[in-house]
């Protein structure tokens, strides 16, 4: 009997089949992997949330579009289903079937397809990811298969956590800014952070310096600035000047997919709430990863800040081209 049959009783909840195993593995891996995360299935698809300190957040939206079998049944009084699984066992699992990845694998690949940090015996096609949640209260149930090499797991499902409020609002307008380059702002912070700097601080401007990123350390200040220049940021809208300051602690959950991804979507709100929403792709499928933090009280007035010339780097065209370019056809729509 196949997944999902279950003959004349109810259909399950939820069952999903895909064959892009190795995009779900490393999308999940973005994740905070300590303690469980909220699964949240739906219609249009699989959403992973986990969050830490109530200050930062991580989710994984995996679309619909992203499995060749898709069916959800919940009821029509409830939009979605949630419930919170263990994220570490379940990431143990996948690896069972992505073996072949080398732990500096994407590190040394720059972002861009995830498929380059694979060997030749990891890109076979073959390997299938079923999912099932039969009932309120059952185990999600993965079936994974390769080679006629069958894993079945379940795993215990727990009652769905409460997460904070991180939404972003709508009213005032939001900032956002849309890198070419997710790898150019995972160097532009690393490099930040080596300074002993503790906090990251974002200025938004529709005034040059643009977009600066800064922090303050024991060795002095650091900052890079990035020109208006839609070969640096694809997309920039700002009305008004913003700053924020936020942890790097927190700033590092983020690494993992800033490093992968090919693109990344900035935007904050009136708060200060940031969101950082990177694009990683596969074999021309996607999914999206997104980060969202809480900024820092700043209560202190900022110093006057520096033009170009007197301290601060500006991120040029050609600074930013000897890291590599990305396709002119890798293009991307954010919410």
């Amino acid at each position: 009997m196949s997944l999902g049959d279950t003959g004349d009783e109810e259909p399950p909840i939820f069952s999903a089949l895909t064959v892009h195993l190795k995009l779900v593995h490393e999308s999940l891996r973005c994740l905070i992997s300590a303690g469980q995360a909220l699964v949240t299935i739906s219609p249009s698809g699989i959403r992973f949330s986990v969050e830490t300190a109530r200050s930062c957040q991580g989710h994984v939206n995996l679309d619909a579009a992203l499995f060749s079998r898709y069916d959800y049944n919940g009821s029509a009084t409830d939009p979605a289903v949630c419930v919170n699984v263990e994220l570490k066992a379940m990431l143990e699992v996948l690896g069972l079937y992505n073996s072949a990845i080398s732990p500096s694998s994407f590190a040394n690949n720059g972002g861009g397809d995830i498929g380059a940090g694979y060997g030749t015996n990891a890109l076979r096609i073959g390997g299938t990811m079923r999912l099932m949640y039969e009932r309120t209260g059952e185990p999600l149930v993965m079936v994974l298969e390769e080679a006629e090499v069958v894993t079945r797991c379940k795993l215990t499902t727990y009652e769905p956590s409460s997460l904070v409020d991180m939404r972003l609002q709508s009213v005032p307008p939001q900032h956002k800014i849309i890198l070419k380059k997710s790898t150019w702002l995972h160097e532009a912070i690393t490099e930040l952070e080596r300074g002993n700097g503790k906090e990251l601080i974002i200025r938004q401007s529709p005034f040059r310096p643009y977009f600066r990123l800064a922090s303050e350390g024991i060795h002095g200040r650091a900052q890079m600035d990035y020109p208006n220049d839609r070969d640096v940021l694809e997309v920039f809208e700002c009305e008004s000047e913003a700053r924020n300051v936020y942890h790097f602690a927190l700033i590092r959950h983020a690494y993992r997919a800033m490093g992968q991804a090919t693109k990344v979507s900035l935007r904050t709100d009136d708060r200060g709430v940031l969101s950082m929403q990177f694009l990683l792709s596969f074999n021309e499928k996607e999914s999206f990863v997104e980060y969202r933090f809480v900024p820092l009280a700043d209560d202190d007035e900022e110093e006057e800040d520096e033009d170009v010339g007197s301290g601060g780097v500006e991120a040029t065209e050609d600074d930013l081209d000897r890291r590599g370019r990305v396709r002119a056809d890798e293009t991307l729509a954010y919410s």
